[in-house]
Order: C-alpha cells, then sequence, then structure tokens
C-alpha cells in the first residue's frame, strides 16, 4: 500500500488498481470527514444521474456541452466509511474512509512535457514509485500556479512530503502538448464550460454550495477524464448536519437562518458562492464568459431534470377516496399525516421505484422538492419519486394522505 497524495488532513493510500484509503490524522477531523463523506455520496448520485439519462429531444438534445459533461466528468463513489482507529505503513490514523480510485496523468507522460518535474522528486522516492505513478492534473484556470505542488511547497515530493497534484494553468504548453501528441480533444474554453457546468449542477442539483472543490484532468486507458474531488470544504444547502462551522461557512448558516422566503435565500446563497468560487483556484463565475454560461447551462438543465424526473402530477382530486388511490402492479400502503401548523417533517422515499403520491385533505401544503416548492391545496395532489419535506403554513393542522406504493 502506497501513499498517493496527501494533504493537512492526513494520506490518500492506494488499497487496489480501482480503491483508495482516505486515512484522517486526528479525532476532531473525523466527524467533518465523515460529513464530507455523505456529500461525496450526494454530489456522485447528481452525476451519476445525469449520465444515465437520454435525452431525446429538445433544447437539451442539442447541448455540445452536456455530452462533454456526461463524456468527461467522474466523481468517485464513496464506499465506506470506517469510524475508528486504523494503523496504514505503520502510521496511525484516527478515522478512515474508502472510495473508488481516480485516474491521474503518469509520470512517464508529465515528465516529458515537463523537463523540471523530475528535479522536484526526491530520487529515492521517485524510483520507489515509479513512472506509472500518476499525479491529478489540476485545471487550474484561475490562477498561474503551474507544476509539481507538495503539502509543503518548500520541500521536494516525498514520502514524507506527498503531493498535492500537478497544478495546469490555461494556455499551457502541457495542454497544447496533450492534445498534439495524446489526442485531447477539449480546448480551453470546453475545459472552462464544464468547470462552470461542476459548479453549477453540484449548488442546483446536488443542493451543495461548491466553496473549495478540485477539479483535475486524468488519462485511463480509453479517454481522457475531468475528476471532481475533495468535498470537505463545501456546504449542505439541505442539511445542516452535514456542515462544519467555519469563518468561510460562517455566512452561509447566517443566510439558512435568515428569515426570508425560500427564493431570496436562494439567490443570497448564489451570490455569495459567486463572491467565493471567483477567487478559486479553477474557473471565475463573475469574470469569464465561457465559465458563467457552463454555470447557467447547468441551473437550466437541473430545473428541467427535476420536472421530468419527479413525474409531477398535480390535479384536483376533491370527490376521490385517498385509500383508492393506488397504481396497478404495486404494493400500496396508505398513512395519515397531521402536521402541526409552521412545523415541517421531512419524507423519504427510500424504496427504490417505489412512488408517493400526496393527498392533502385539509388545509394548505408546501412541498420542497428537487429546489421547487410547490402548493398543494385541499384535494390536491403530487406524485413524487424522490425525498421531499412537507412544510405547514397555515395556522391550522395540516392533514394529509401518503400513498406510497412500492415496486412499481
Amino acid at each position: 500500500m502506497k501513499i498517493i497524495a496527501g494533504g493537512g488532513f492526513g494520506n490518500i493510500y492506494q488499497i487496489d488498481d480501482n480503491t483508495v484509503i482516505k486515512a484522517i490524522h486526528t479525532e476532531t477531523s473525523c466527524a467533518e470527514a465523515k460529513r464530507e463523506f455523505l456529500k461525496q455520496q450526494k454530489i456522485y448520485d447528481s452525476f451519476q444521474k445525469l449520465k444515465h439519462i437520454n435525452f431525446s429531444g429538445g433544447k437539451t438534445a442539442k447541448s455540445r456541452l452536456l455530452k462533454l459533461v456526461q463524456k468527461y466528468i467522474v466523481v468517485s463513489r464513496p464506499i465506506s466509511f470506517i469510524r475508528m482507529p486504523v494503523t496504514l505503513d505503520n502510521i496511525n490514523y484516527s478515522c478512515a474512509f474508502t472510495m473508488t480510485k481516480l485516474n491521474g496523468i503518469p509520470l512517464s507522460i508529465l515528465s516529458r512535457l515537463d523537463d523540471k518535474l523530475l528535479s522536484e522528486f526526491d530520487n529515492e522516492y521517485f524510483n520507489a514509485v515509479g513512472k506509472d505513478f500518476q499525479l491529478l492534473g489540476h485545471l487550474s484556470f484561475n490562477t498561474t500556479i503551474t507544476g509539481v505542488v507538495g503539502i509543503d511547497v518548500d520541500q521536494k515530493i516525498s514520502e514524507h512530503n506527498p503531493a498535492r497534484g500537478y497544478f495546469i494553468a490555461e494556455d499551457s504548453k502541457i495542454l497544447k502538448n496533450l492534445r498534439r501528441n495524446h489526442d485531447l480533444k477539449l480546448s480551453d474554453d470546453d475545459i472552462k464550460q464544464i468547470i462552470g457546468f461542476v459548479y453549477g449542477f453540484i449548488f442546483s442539483d446536488a443542493h451543495i454550495v461548491p466553496l473549495d472543490i478540485e477539479i483535475a484532468l486524468g488519462i485511463t486507458k480509453r479517454n481522457f477524464v475531468i475528476n471532481v474531488l475533495d468535498f470537505g470544504m463545501t456546504f449542505d444547502m439541505i442539511d445542516m448536519d452535514n456542515n462544519t462551522k467555519s469563518s468561510t461557512t460562517e455566512p452561509y448558516f447566517e443566510i439558512n437562518e435568515s428569515n426570508v422566503s425560500s427564493h431570496d435565500k436562494y439567490e443570497n446563497y448564489l451570490n455569495k458562492m459567486f463572491d467565493n468560487i471567483s477567487i478559486d483556484l479553477y474557473g471565475d463565475i463573475t469574470d469569464d464568459a465561457y465559465v458563467k454560461a457552463g454555470f447557467d447551462e447547468a441551473v437550466r438543465l437541473s430545473k428541467q431534470l427535476s420536472f421530468s424526473l419527479i413525474n409531477i402530477h398535480k390535479e384536483s382530486i376533491t370527490n376521490t377516496d385517498p385509500s383508492k388511490l393506488i397504481f396497478s402492479e404495486c404494493n400500496t400502503n396508505v398513512s395519515i399525516l397531521n402536521i402541526e401548523p409552521n412545523d415541517i417533517k421531512t419524507i423519504s422515499v427510500s424504496i427504490p421505484n417505489s412512488l408517493h403520491m400526496i393527498f392533502v385533505s385539509h388545509g394548505l401544503a408546501i412541498i420542497h422538492l428537487l429546489g421547487v416548492n410547490i402548493a398543494l391545496g385541499i384535494g390536491e395532489s403530487l406524485i413524487v419519486k424522490n425525498d421531499y419535506k412537507i412544510e405547514n403554513v397555515n395556522s391550522d393542522e395540516l392533514k394529509m394522505y401518503v400513498i406510497a406504493n412500492n415496486n412499481c
């Protein structure tokens, strides 16, 4: 087992060809690592959903950017969280989590493109890892940082000073050479649009503010990939328990706690995120038209997916007996919800291939679903396939039927 990357948190070890383990140094960092693990799962699910959707027509089908994202973007799949001390290569860690391995760029390629690269490595360490060793090619288009960077920038890359990655600036000779000699088909403008799309889709579909993620080029046996990783410094707009308080996230907690409408909260999150990301390494949303275009397309697409995936079915069924609202060939269970004024309940659609029909028999409900707020009055219903929240915005009790149809 060998260290393939490191940071202030600890180190990342390669377990086998397909799996890595992120090992955390201190006990105090383990709760934060668990939050990162959960947010990574949400972001992974969002991009998996995107990869497996076929668009048959309309504006979305014509989007070249969407096709590039489906082809190139990779998010590591979280596998398991280990909430106990682990020892790796005689180093003690407080906890760890496993995930699928991401592909970087082999030293055999980078060393041919950068004649100073090998001098940045400790000789003994370089001989030990070999030229097949991979570095993530960070697409640092919003900075002048280039070349390999270690945890300690003043020291050579070694076993005790792992590399953070290889940083590639816009209009660099590295990218030009990869296009000329290794069949990279992405232009700088393509990459900037993809970076913007990544920010926008994480924000709009996973409902997570991507404050400080990493976006890095890699190579597989078949193709180049763009990896999206490192979700510790993000903010979950839905589940506050997934967030860690810091000077960076404090303004987002304040937005969440503010007494404003959902729309205003969304706009406040958006504006604050633009301020933060515009000084990020990868892309400036406010000043770069290509990054902004990618972001805007992701937001538009996410809204379109929300409506197409949840299969919204809202109609007046005042005279219908809710107990008879079933779907053929489904296992059906009817439950009654009584929600007190100004209360919110979270409902999980936990069984695959299941549907929930929500039917309001008394009161007014606001359904919070995938970033969309839907009002339901007496006698109205909604069919959903995703987890949702029900809010009673009236002074009276809200009474609803939830008809769960499983294995549809």
